[in-house]
């Protein structure tokens, strides 16, 4: 089994959160654990990011727990789902199994100790093909992050010319005291604001490295404040002239 799992935890006891995250560390020390207190929040970051795994306390302050396990399940048919409650009864077991959760555990002393080899156990049963499909999109998403840098980054080339020039003469203006009333002077910093506006958006867009994608009424479209970007010396060797 890979060792480099991506792992989304979601407890709102942020005690027992870091007891989990730190066993998981310690058996999975090459992978990532994404820990979220609420159901809305990590929701949002699985719809952003692809996980191998889910561990989802059932008392969630926000949405009800086994209604968020089948949420996530009809987005994620083959992601196994670990399912944390504090019933011991037939029926708590019964519920969690109908909301498609793979595997319910009872928060008691020994809950921590037994998530390696629940995970263990879980990320063994998956599918090759499965696998093979994350690859596939994996590679799909990183092509289509390459296409909106390069886009991006040519347009940030051809306008950022002339926003530098535009930029430069309202900075002129308005910081070297060159007369003018104030109503002009109130639009040149509208001017100035709209600009720089539009030259932080395509920084932004020229270094995207997973785009985040967002609901509008004329379609879907990327979202640049939401989108995963490279490290800043990643995105100046994207900008080298050399």
């Amino acid at each position: 089994m890979k060792q480099d799992l991506r792992i989304l935890l979601v407890e709102q006891n942020r005690y027992q959160a870091r007891l989990i995250s730190g066993e998981l560390s310690e058996k999975f020390p090459s992978s990532s654990i994404g820990v979220f207190s609420c159901g809305q929040t990590a929701l949002n970051e699985l719809r952003r990011s692809t996980f191998d795994i889910a561990i989802l306390g059932l008392d969630l302050p926000d949405v009800d727990g086994l209604g968020f396990v089948e949420l996530i399940r009809r987005e994620n048919h083959t992601m196994p789902i670990i399912a944390i409650g504090g019933s011991e009864s037939e029926i708590a077991v019964a519920e969690a199994a109908k909301a498609q959760a793979d595997v319910y555990l009872i928060r008691d002393g020994s809950l921590y100790s037994t998530f390696p080899d629940v995970i263990d156990k879980l990320c063994s049963q998956l599918p090759v093909e499965t696998k093979k499909l994350d690859s596939a999109e994996k590679l799909q998403e990183k092509q289509q992050a390459d296409l909106i840098r390069i886009t991006a980054g040519t347009l940030y080339h051809e306008i950022n010319n002339p926003l530098m020039t535009i930029l430069g003469m309202a900075e002129l203006i308005l910081d070297n005291g060159y007369e003018c009333d104030r109503e002009v002077a109130k639009k040149l910093r509208i001017i100035r604001r709209s600009a720089q506006r539009i030259q932080s958006t395509l920084t932004r867009m020229s270094t995207i490295s997973r785009p985040a994608i967002k609901k509008t009424p004329s379609g879907q479209m990327i979202d640049p404040r939401k989108s995963r970007v490279m490290a800043r010396s990643a995105a100046q060797g994207a900008f080298s002239t050399e």
